[in-house]
């Protein structure tokens, strides 16, 4: 069956289950994805990341089962967790006025605080399928002036051993004026191996920050065999601040695309990636921040270790649009070649339309410092040990920004970077 024809029966068998009121939205999404495609690399979007191998399988869109209860697991965090996109429910007491909760099918389930954000900008082939076939997601909304002593920890756990299924998602993440919240965001998959077919986690996840308001957002990828496609939007206010964890590990096909957009006067924000990859995995990190108003400030802070032939790509782009006056923009990226067959491919960008900014880049690939290695040994260190020391401070640097909160919450679900190996 041609690739068009599969995803064209599956949306007619679909359907019915579906809200009435989202399915027109559905089908145009689904209209321009078979009249465009999915991407290829022959787009200069896709030039660093084969995606022939997601495009030429015909995954199965999933449609999550019922709502299951399940006992809450961590007292210490707002817990929302999915399995196989089926969400899972705990009795849990939030502070008044805060929505956490799952969603499926149609916008029209949608508290009408966070409705007018669900949205997504871009019409790339894989964000046109996620529409097409949502399934569902988290949504949060954390009302005016509202500090959660607690992270929300939206818990993604997959553990369907059949093939080639889809998992459409998307998050909403909403925060009121002077509102304060810490997500942690983790997609988990067990498992290793090399097929890129065996299921795919397409997941967009928009964010809208009010006046003042601060997030602490965490991602977590640890997919295995899984192809996960990880994209976020935000958008700031004035005075807002957003700073973005994205930690990657064990990723057979991965990218993962941050566009953010500063439009208030003082809005900060700061996207930190740090990934680690090994055998035949390949994850590509992108960023785009823009720029719309004066006096705004961003970072993006990458960090990859690569070893086996493993290929990583960070692709970081800055546009400053004319009239946005007194920005300060930097880039600081970094890959470690942890064997001689891995790659690493760094391409900062700055796309500066105005005239009284501070910008900076700087971009560096390498292997381990040999002189900082033979200073360690001299100390009566192994080989091994001097090597693993070297790569923990390499991971350290995006590592020690996390959050108090989100990295005892980390701890405690037994995630981590690998720095022995």
């Amino acid at each position: 069956m041609h690739l068009a024809d599969h995803y064209e029966a599956h949306f007619r068998a679909l359907s019915p289950k579906w809200e009435q009121g989202f399915l027109e939205q559905r089908r145009q999404a689904l209209q321009a994805l078979l009249r465009d495609g999915l991407p290829s690399r022959k787009q200069e979007e896709w030039r660093f990341t084969d995606p022939s191998p997601i495009v030429n399988c015909a995954f199965n869109p999933v449609v999550p089962g019922p709502t299951r209860t399940a006992t809450a697991q961590d007292a210490q965090a707002y817990v929302l967790m999915f399995v196989d996109g089926t969400p899972c429910v705990t009795q849990q007491s939030l502070p008044e006025g805060v929505i956490l909760q799952a969603w499926r099918d149609s916008p029209e389930a949608l508290p009408d605080s966070v409705r007018g954000c669900f949205d997504v900008a871009g019409d790339d082939g894989f964000m046109l399928m996620n529409t097409a076939f949502l399934a569902g997601g988290a949504c949060l909304y954390v009302p005016p002036g509202c500090k959660l002593a607690a992270p929300i920890h939206l818990n993604y756990q997959f553990t369907s051993d059949a093939s080639s299924r889809a998992y459409h998602l998307r998050n909403i993440l909403v925060l009121g004026e002077g509102a304060e919240a810490e997500v942690v965001e983790h997609y988990h998959y067990p498992g290793q191996g090399t097929d890129m077919t065996a299921d795919l986690c397409n997941v967009v996840t928009r964010v809208a920050l009010a006046p003042a308001a601060r997030l602490e957002h965490c991602q977590l990828t640890a997919c295995g065999r899984v192809s996960a496609l990880l994209s976020l939007q935000a958008e700031q206010q004035a005075d807002s601040c957003y700073h973005v964890h994205a930690l990657g590990a064990g990723t057979t096909l991965g990218r993962q695309a941050f566009r953010v957009r500063l439009c208030g006067a003082a809005a900060a924000v700061e996207l930190d990636c740090l990934y680690h990859l090994n055998s035949d995995e390949h994850l590509e990190c992108r960023m785009l921040v823009e720029h719309a108003v004066p006096n705004t400030r961003s970072l993006q802070l990458f960090r990859g270790m690569v070893g086996g032939r493993a290929h990583g790509v960070f692709n970081g782009r800055v546009r400053i649009q004319q009239g946005a006056q007194d920005t300060d923009a930097r880039q600081d990226s970094a890959g470690l070649l942890l064997s001689e067959q891995a790659r690493v491919d760094i391409c900062p960008m700055l796309e500066i339309y105005a005239d009284a900014v501070r910008c900076s880049h700087g971009a560096t690939v390498g292997h381990l410092d040999e002189d900082a290695v033979f200073y360690m040994r001299s100390r009566l260190l192994s080989r091994s040990e001097a090597e693993a020391l070297l790569r923990r401070a390499f991971a350290l640097t995006v590592l020690e920004r996390l959050p108090v909160a989100s990295r005892a919450l980390l701890h405690r679900i037994g995630w981590e970077v690998q720095h022995d190996h």
